[in-house]
């Protein structure tokens, strides 16, 4: 779910249901859901200092997860935190209660449904415009699984590294100098700037500008998908 007050009422609610109808005695549920920033500048110490709140909400996700992994609970209600990187356990049925704003969340709650023999359900709202955005969804996973699994036949491949020449950036003749594409030139940049030396105070984050490029192939149209296309 998206909002923490839905998380936490839908977890009352199955906690009732395994209470009150003996069908879903077998149900053990926990909540999680993001926990607040919490950062704030401390003018005693001169330091950055999270709060008690904050520090709460995140020892309460790693043992909510802990408890998941451990077979403690087997129903885990949450916000878009267990796909953001944390180790929670093969799961064998994901729900999406609300539908995935970005290709990424639908990419990564999907994901979660590794436990083999395994579902993954999402409400849509039909009348909206959901059916048609997971339709996209769907198209711009195909094309990045066909792009991932590519490959050519080693046999076919003539080894010919040493007959290339050395190739250098030349600003003043782009026609003829190497390049690079929009991803590989982010992730360099975000590269450079992690090496910049700054104080605990400062955090550098590059800023980019998309110019919009008519262009209907496969690679921007994976692009589009991953939010980096046009």
């Amino acid at each position: 779910v998206e909002e923490r007050s839905v998380c936490q009422r839908m977890a009352n609610v199955f906690e009732a249901l395994a209470r009150l109808d003996p069908r879903f005695e077998g149900l053990k549920v926990d909540y999680v859901f993001s926990p607040a920033s919490g950062f704030y500048f401390n003018r005693a110490t001169g330091k950055v200092t999270v709060s008690e709140e904050s520090k709460q909400d995140r020892r309460r996700v790693q043992r909510v997860i802990q408890d998941f992994k451990d077979d403690k609970i087997n129903v885990l209600i949450s916000t878009s935190v267990v796909e953001e990187g944390l180790d929670v356990r093969k799961c064998n049925l994901v729900i999406k209660y609300d539908f995935p704003k970005t290709f990424r969340s639908y990419v990564q709650s999907k994901g979660r449904a590794r436990q083999k023999p395994s579902k993954y359900v999402m409400f849509l709202d039909v009348a909206g415009n959901d059916k048609k955005k997971l339709q996209e969804y769907r198209e711009v996973e195909e094309l990045s699984m066909k792009e991932c699994h590519y490959y050519e036949n080693p046999d076919e491949i003539e080894d010919d590294r040493d007959e290339v020449p050395m190739f250098f950036a030349d600003p003043e003749h782009p026609e003829t100098s190497a390049f690079i594409n929009g991803i590989e030139a982010i992730s360099l940049i975000s590269k450079y700037v992690a090496k910049i030396p700054v104080d605990r105070f400062t955090r550098l984050t590059p800023v980019w500008h998309l110019r919009k490029v008519v262009d209907d192939g496969p690679q921007n149209m994976l692009l589009r998908g991953l939010g980096l296309g046009q």
